[in-house]
């Protein structure tokens, strides 16, 4: 079981979304107990989309509670009932008093009319909820699409740092089993007099060339300055490349520049960028190979 393939499927999003089948849906909560990596990613979900239905709640029309809740009482009774209720509730007819001598002899016709419009005027109000419940169902689905997209593009931005991570790992292990090597020689640089300074670890592959350095002892510089790594050859010193002014101790140790031949490493302190030639007077550290 790939974790981070079912969890880029697009399944967890559905089930937070409500759009899957029952399997779907046991196949999801069973999953979820089973790793807590699917479990963080759905709780991840559904928070987000909590959060996102609240920020975007609209409020309804006055009024309009009151009507929803009338129209969906009446559709819960019988059709007779139904009919009923809407015409008093929704769109209640004139209340009229009992008829006296002189209203009987009003005409069929007009009583016929009067209650065609009176029902005409309730199928609209019921017409009219069930437009609004459909846009505001619109508006919900928008923002749950617009909100699973930002999701989507946040796991993207995730699985790039992990991937940039991982990378570095990679490489710092890489580092670690070079510095391991039989062919490689740890050579320790010993603090000058009176620069109150500590050892620094120089590996040297003298069957490549390779040359890295751990640097994690060496105090933090002003932003003007910078640790240049010199190789002594012959008497002569030979530019072996700007120690990394990051105060991450884990990426101190890093890769300098190669050499096949060298009778001591030094460390001095140069402006930024380093110079083509050692400033004797900032020298730090010295260790013979």
């Amino acid at each position: 079981m790939n974790v981070n393939e079912y969890i880029s499927s697009g399944i967890l999003e559905a089930y937070a979304a409500g759009a899957v089948t029952d399997q779907e849906r046991r196949e999801v909560e069973c999953m979820s107990k089973i790793y807590p990596e699917i479990a963080a990613e759905l709780a991840l979900l559904q928070e987000g989309m909590e959060a996102f239905a609240q920020a975007h709640a609209v409020e309804p029309p006055l009024g309009l509670k009151e009507d929803i809740l009338a129209a969906i009482d009446a559709l819960d009774l019988d059709d007779d009932e139904a009919q009923e209720t809407v015409i008093n509730d929704v769109v209640p007819l004139p209340v009229t008093e009992a008829p006296t001598h002189e209203d009987e002899e009003l005409k069929a016709e007009d009583f016929g009319s009067g209650l065609r419009q009176g029902f005409y005027w309730a199928a609209a109000a019921v017409l009219l909820v069930a437009l609004i419940s459909s846009v505001y169902r619109e508006v919900a689905l928008n923002g749950l699409e617009s909100k699973l997209a930002e999701l989507e593009q946040e796991k993207g931005t995730y699985k790039e740092q992990i991937a940039e991570l991982n990378e570095n790992i990679a490489h710092k292990e890489a580092m670690m089993e070079e510095m391991r090597m039989p062919e490689s020689e740890k050579i320790m640089l010993s603090p000058m007099p009176n620069t109150n300074g500590e050892m620094v670890a120089v590996f040297w592959n003298t069957k490549n060339g390779d040359v890295m350095i751990d640097a994690s002892s060496l105090p933090e510089l002003s932003d003007e300055e910078q640790y240049q790594l010199w190789a002594l050859v012959d008497g002569q010193p030979i530019d072996m490349g700007m120690v990394s002014k990051s105060t991450d101790k884990e990426e101190m140790v890093q890769k300098m520049k190669t050499t096949m031949k060298a009778d001591a490493f030094a460390i001095t302190i140069e402006p930024m960028g380093g110079r083509p030639v050692p400033t004797l007077e900032k020298l730090i550290v010295l260790g013979e190979v």
